[in-house]
């Protein structure tokens, strides 16, 4: 075997822990889900699948476009969903106190339309780097906070339960808190308002 090919072998075997499970997904390595079986360490082989499986999902989501609404303020309801699954909705980040070097957490905390558009503007890099940032006319299209939030509710109604993976979870993977939580309110709100409405974004572009 040649050198170089036994030094790859070897680098390869550093990096990569053995018997840790692990693919490629747009060029990125994610960590494979191992058959279910009990004990610490498949838990917390679950958790880390989950967020990549989730995080997966949403480039994806950021890099599509539904129809009947335009794209950047797309990309701004899918950063509200985020801030209302894992802030508003979430006890535990929602209720505890921020560290002095946390400013972008409390942007969104007091609901600074700064950190909106700042947070929005990282998600829509997500699928494309070299697109532009958020500006003030898309928040001010979507009807500032108080809009934006009953647009990121419709999309939370029409979303399956959570958790939101990009393949199907095992039955024994948790959804975040704030996520359950979000998406009860989605779907009870919507419900009583429009009947559970089969085209969100129908609603979404009024």
């Amino acid at each position: 075997m040649p050198d170089a090919q036994i030094i790859r072998r070897a680098d390869d075997r550093h990096r990569r822990p053995r018997g840790v499970p692990v693919h490629l997904t747009d060029g990125v390595a994610r960590l494979a889900l191992p058959p279910e079986h009990d004990g610490p360490a498949y838990r917390v082989f679950r958790l880390i699948w989950r967020e990549q499986s989730e995080l997966a999902r949403l480039r994806r989501l950021a890099a599509g476009r539904p129809s009947g609404i335009p794209q950047d303020r797309h990309i701004l309801v899918l950063a509200f969903v985020e801030y209302l699954t894992w802030l508003e909705f979430d006890a535990e980040t929602g209720l505890t106190e921020l560290p002095a070097d946390r400013e972008p957490v409390a942007e969104l905390r007091e609901r600074r339309r700064d950190g909106y558009l700042r947070s929005a503007t990282d998600l829509r890099h997500l699928p494309s780097p070299r697109t532009g940032s958020m500006t003030k006319t898309v928040w001010d299209r979507a009807g500032g906070y108080h809009g934006l939030r009953r647009l990121a509710l419709l999309e939370l109604a029409a979303r399956p339960e959570p958790p939101w993976t990009d393949s199907s979870a095992p039955a024994s993977c948790p959804a975040r808190s704030g996520a359950r939580m979000a998406w009860t309110l989605a779907r009870a709100s919507s419900g009583r308002r429009y009947g559970m409405p089969s085209d969100v974004w129908a609603i979404a572009s009024t």
